[in-house]
């Protein structure tokens, strides 16, 4: 047993124990069963390799190449889990792994040829890395795309090793054993290592970037709505704020509240409340532009902040919102409802002394002045 073989098991056993301890971390989060199933081929592998000349030459030689191609496979689901599938990398991987093990077997069990096993070896995990780093490398979710890249450029490395190695297979011949076989093969061997290892811990990262994502975003979002909450509204107004004293722009807030909604959850219940909360959010989504904000912010109170927007152009928002409001028919178990909205809205401008506190004043201000008068309108009031 040579120590780097011996350093290859510690190595994997160690990453494995990494996925385990953490495993309760990751629910919810795609391919931790496949990536554990991926570092157990990958230690069989190791072991085997450990075990040459310990047990039978077929069986190691099929439980070191065979459990590496499956281990890649495996890898690839993981990663589809993670990034998205494309259409046709799976069976591209499937098909390696079949010529793998076809070739696993003629050369090393029917018609032993150490070369041409190692030269095939080679080349279809070469093929195989390289595919599982396409599905990362195409992905066209930037923030995906940038938190998978490490893990991408460790595979693209691994299939480059393993060309290498064929190239130095195919020009001095297969090695009785890499250890003893000179400083190149041995570099070959620990780098390969390095970057298995490396994939797990890669993926211990890409897992706690995707929870730390996901803690966020419950943390600013209204979770009947998904809108912004309260927070992440009053955040992105005092960015907006910022904007405005530094680009001398315009920004305008609507504040709106539903007419008689304590009255629908009395007649529908609050799951018919609810029906209609979501279905204004719905309406907010559809009738406000790309870059405007919407929260809800209450009950039935929700808040929109428009970004670089005149007061005619918040009376046309806000105009479309209390429309679509208003056209909304609302289904509820075997009840049809219709909701209505108070729309209060105002405007600060770069050479104006308010502060978000009094924009917000004079919005609910105009907001409940249209209560006062009945509701289902949109007013603005000066600040």
């Amino acid at each position: 047993m040579h120590l780097l073989h011996i350093q290859h098991v510690v190595f994997l056993a160690l990453c494995m124990l990494l996925i385990l301890t953490n495993a309760g971390m990751y629910r919810g989060i795609g391919g931790v069963g496949k990536f554990l199933l991926y570092n157990v081929c990958l230690l069989i592998a190791a072991i085997a390799v450990l075990l040459r000349g310990q047990i039978p030459d077929p069986l190691s030689i099929v439980g070191a190449t065979g459990t590496f191609f499956v281990g890649y496979y495996v890898l690839m689901l993981g990663l589809e889990d993670l990034f998205g599938r494309r259409r046709g990398q799976r069976f591209v991987q499937a098909a390696l792994v079949v010529l793998g093990l076809i070739a696993v077997v003629q050369y090393g069990v029917i018609t032993p040829n150490t070369s041409r096993r190692l030269l095939l070896f080679s080349l279809v995990l070469g093929l195989q890395q390289w595919n599982a780093a396409g599905v990362i490398l195409f992905q066209s979710h930037r923030a995906k795309w940038k938190m998978g890249l490490p893990m991408a450029v460790m595979l693209f490395l691994l299939g480059c090793g393993n060309f290498v190695r064929l190239v130095g297979i195919h020009s001095t011949g297969a090695p009785s054993n890499y250890l003893e076989s000179g400083f190149f093969l041995q570099s070959i061997v620990i780098f390969t290592t390095c970057l298995q290892c490396g994939i797990i811990v890669a993926y211990v990262w890409i897992t706690m970037a995707l929870l730390r994502q996901d803690l966020e975003v419950q943390a600013s979002t209204d979770s009947l709505t998904g809108l912004l909450n309260r927070r992440a509204i009053e955040v992105a107004a005092n960015r907006e704020l910022q904007k405005l004293r530094r680009k001398s722009t315009r920004v305008c807030a609507l504040a709106m509240d539903l007419d008689a909604f304590k009255g629908i959850n009395d007649e529908h219940g609050h799951r018919g409340g609810d029906a209609a909360l979501v279905a204004v959010a719905n309406c907010l989504r559809s009738a406000l532009r790309p870059d405007d904000l919407a929260a809800r912010v209450g009950g039935d109170e929700f808040l929109v902040i428009l970004p670089a927007t005149n007061l005619a152009m918040a009376e046309v928002i806000a105009e479309k919102v209390r429309t679509c409001v208003a056209d909304l028919e609302i289904s509820h178990e075997q009840a049809v409802f219709r909701v209505t909205t108070s729309v209060g809205f105002a405007e600060l401008t770069d050479d104006s002394s308010a502060s978000w506190d009094q924009l917000m004043t004079h919005c609910d201000r105009a907001m409940y002045a249209v209560k006062r008068s009945g509701g289902n309108q949109a007013l603005t009031t000066a600040v």
